[in-house]
């Protein structure tokens, strides 16, 4: 599996990075500060190269993530249906109804607690890694 993450705090990709790869240090994972950096990334990569899943932050500069879900699905049909996981620090009701208008696959509120994210994180690649069929 490749995952391209999207988010500008370098702590926190390197904290869901370590709970990536304690659950799976074969998945491949990109790196993009914010959206527009996201965006290059995706154009740029070969067909064969495009990550399976993205993991997305919604606050961060440049472009947020919210601008981001609008710009991909604006791109090819390969992109559109690369499957993009929202990590939000909050659920506000709008954030969540906003992304999944603007087309995210699911909308995950990040928990402080280490050891409850460290399972949700084992549980989405459970199932995005071991049950869902990726593009």
């Amino acid at each position: 599996m490749r995952l391209l993450l999207v988010d500008d705090n370098p702590i926190d990709r390197e904290i869901l990075e370590t709970f990536i790869h304690d659950f799976d240090s074969s998945i491949i994972i990109m790196h993009a500060e914010h959206g527009e950096e996201a965006i290059a990334l995706l154009l740029e990569l070969p067909r064969k190269d495009l990550p399976n899943l993205i993991l997305l932050d919604l606050h961060m500069p440049i472009m947020d993530g919210l601008d981001f879900l609008d710009a991909k699905s604006n791109l090819n049909d390969i992109i559109q249906a690369i499957p993009t996981l929202v990590l939000a620090n909050t659920g506000i009701a709008q954030n969540v109804l906003r992304s999944y208008i603007a087309g995210a696959n699911a909308f995950i509120e990040r928990p402080i607690a280490p050891s409850l994210f460290r399972k949700i994180i084992k549980s989405i690649f459970a199932f995005w890694n071991d049950v869902a069929l990726l593009p």
